[in-house]
């Protein structure tokens, strides 16, 4: 009597998941053996044989190793910079180590499952259709891409290459609905609380650094009659302090500065300024006399 196997055993042997294996039995390539019962069960010889039909169509390898690639993807810069994408690299290679497969190439990529043009996803693709690996590793469905998943699969398995998941936890299909649903407006919340974390820090590097508003040629003009525009005129880097002196003495600079200015300015940092200077008029006062046309921060 020829030896069956149960579906978990069938999922163990081919390294495969429950989904894979009854989307296999439902297109005839790889029936299964119902019982009295109506459950599924797996000859061992049609395994084997459908392993040996399987192999017949992998890349031809060197050494006949299994050339492997990693691919662990976070969706964001915070993600990324608290070591997330590093641990899941560090997961996928201890399991490839257990396995001893050959690793060649890993990839942490960064960006939106749903962005197709990711430069990870793009080097992993490339690798793919070159035939430089014969199997891809990664964590979850969803670390890939968030959608269209079973047709990246089909397109690396036309290549010879295999897509081993390392959570194979199953899911029903009400389960994957929401699933999707849940990812793709997650995906869709990130990219617009990104966009508005951008908008917000140009603001604030915007009201950072403009702490007056950039005066016209016309208006510089109508200020100096002998210069032409902003242009014209010598710009040095002061620290706020150097600035903040508010009387006439001998050997210092006094500052003229456009109304509401001069408050603006912080001690310790330091500021681009465009002015005019001349010296005092009494031959023995060393000090000399700042008209400020325009200020930025560095």
């Amino acid at each position: 009597m020829k030896k069956l196997l149960t579906i978990r055993e069938a999922m163990d042997y081919l390294n495969v998941s429950k989904i894979t294996l009854q989307r296999w039995d439902k297109s005839g390539k790889l029936p299964a053996v119902r019982t009295s019962g109506g459950h599924r069960r797996y000859r061992l010889s049609d395994l084997e044989r459908f392993i040996g039909e399987d192999k017949e169509k992998e890349v031809d390898v060197p050494n006949g190793n299994i050339i492997v690639a990693t691919y662990a993807r976070c969706s964001t810069s915070d993600q990324k910079q608290h070591g997330d994408i590093d641990r899941q690299s560090q997961r996928l290679s201890e399991y490839c180590a257990k396995k001893k497969y050959k690793v060649e190439y890993i990839i942490k990529d960064m960006g939106s499952g749903i962005n197709d043009k990711r430069k990870g996803f793009m080097k992993l693709c490339n690798l793919v259709v070159n035939q430089k690996v014969n199997k891809v590793v990664i964590e979850h469905k969803d670390r890939l891409t968030r959608f269209q998943y079973n047709l990246i699969e089909f397109f690396f398995k036309s290549y010879g290459v295999d897509i081993e998941l390392t959570d194979k936890k199953e899911y029903t299909e009400q389960e994957e609905l929401v699933n999707d649903m849940m990812m793709l407006i997650a995906s869709f919340s990130g990219r617009l609380y990104s966009a508005r974390a951008k908008e917000n820090n140009k603001k604030r590097k915007e009201e950072k650094k403009t702490i007056m508003d950039k005066p016209s040629d016309e208006e510089v003009k109508n200020v100096h009659h002998g210069i032409l525009g902003l242009s014209d005129i010598p710009c040095q880097i002061y620290y706020g302090r150097e600035m903040h002196n508010h009387s006439h003495h001998a050997g210092e600079i006094t500052w003229s500065f456009p109304e509401g200015v001069r408050e603006k300015l912080n001690d310790d940092k330091l500021y681009r300024v465009w002015s005019t200077w001349h010296d005092a008029a009494d031959p023995y006062d060393t000090s000399t006399h700042h008209t400020v046309y325009y200020i930025e921060e560095v």
